[in-house]
């Protein structure tokens, strides 16, 4: 009888082929294997770690919810947001701007170093002190103008601290269910438009005009456009060529209602109707002879958010 010998399973190393196969690779399968090779090397900036603990820290500090880290990252690519505007939350997450101590780095010429102090407050700048201490012409009065509008859709005071604002995609109001999406994503996009456009109008002060001021009409005005220019583009976007992407009626009526001008008056099909002029309108009283913006900010009127799902 033959003894039985066990089968030669090794392989020639010259035929052993790593990597993938040209061939049959695109660009996105190539995209993501370079991804996840540099993501095995990747290790988290001290200032990107510090900002995502005080980002937690302030949301459970002004609205008693817990966010996760991941929660943070998925919420700055919720479809509501603009390119630009999920651009801006990333790098001010990251503190990738060159603002404040940025500027104070060795080897900086002193010209260089001294942009590290804003020209209004004369203070080293952080990404707080621009959205939120800033005394130049502006930060206050986009938050008012954005406290009022929201007034009018809820009554509830927004919380405007930095967390908050780098966080708002991740946060969602309790409510009626039948109106609660609708408020969710006006609350989003009031907070994320507004913080995105006082930085817009930093960086034109500071680079451009030189310090000069931006006048308070100007900057009301602005405001206004941004947040027309959105809701033009809600219409727009509610046309199924856009397939996946478009966005159902019944949600763009309800992310808008109580905010437009002559309201009661607008014909049902406003939303696809290009012919109907459409635009917000900041009430200065809630139809009961009471300013809404004062009223908004009585200390039981606060946000009362959950995770965003």
């Amino acid at each position: 009888m033959e003894s039985e010998t066990d089968p030669n399973v090794e392989i020639n190393p010259e035929i052993i082929v790593s990597g993938a196969k040209l061939s049959s690779l695109n660009q996105a399968t190539a995209y993501k294997i370079i991804r996840s090779l540099k993501l095995k090397k990747y290790q988290k900036r001290r200032q990107t770690k510090a900002n995502i603990a005080m980002i937690i820290q302030e949301v459970k500090q002004e609205t008693k919810v817990t966010l996760e880290e991941k929660n943070l990252w998925n919420g700055i690519r919720h479809r509501d947001l603009s390119h630009t505007t999920s651009v801006f939350l990333w790098m001010a997450m990251h503190d990738a701007y060159m603002v404040g101590a940025n500027w104070l780095q060795p080897g900086f010429a002193p010209e260089c170093q001294e942009r590290s102090k804003g020209q209004k407050c004369h203070t080293i700048e952080t990404m707080d002190h621009i959205l939120t201490k800033c005394q130049a012409n502006g930060q206050v009065q986009v938050w008012q103008l954005a406290q009022k509008l929201w007034s009018q859709k809820d009554g509830t005071n927004l919380a405007t601290t930095l967390g908050t604002i780098l966080a708002n995609p991740s946060i969602m109001i309790k409510g009626n269910r039948k109106t609660v999406n609708g408020a969710n994503r006006l609350y989003r996009l009031i907070m994320s438009e507004s913080a995105h456009l006082f930085w817009k109008m930093r960086c034109e002060r500071t680079i451009q005009k030189e310090g000069e001021e931006i006048s308070s009409s100007q900057i009301k005005n602005r405001w206004i456009e941004t947040i027309n220019t959105r809701l033009e583009l809600d219409r727009k976007m509610t046309n199924s060529k856009y397939e996946k992407k478009s966005i159902p009626i019944k949600l763009v009526q309800n992310t808008w209602k109580n905010t437009l001008k002559d309201e009661g008056q607008l014909p049902q099909n406003w939303v696809t109707d290009g012919g109907v002029l459409v635009g917000i309108d900041l009430r200065d009283d809630d139809g009961r002879g009471r300013d809404r913006l004062s009223q908004a900010w009585e200390p039981e009127n606060f946000l009362s958010p959950t995770l965003c799902a």
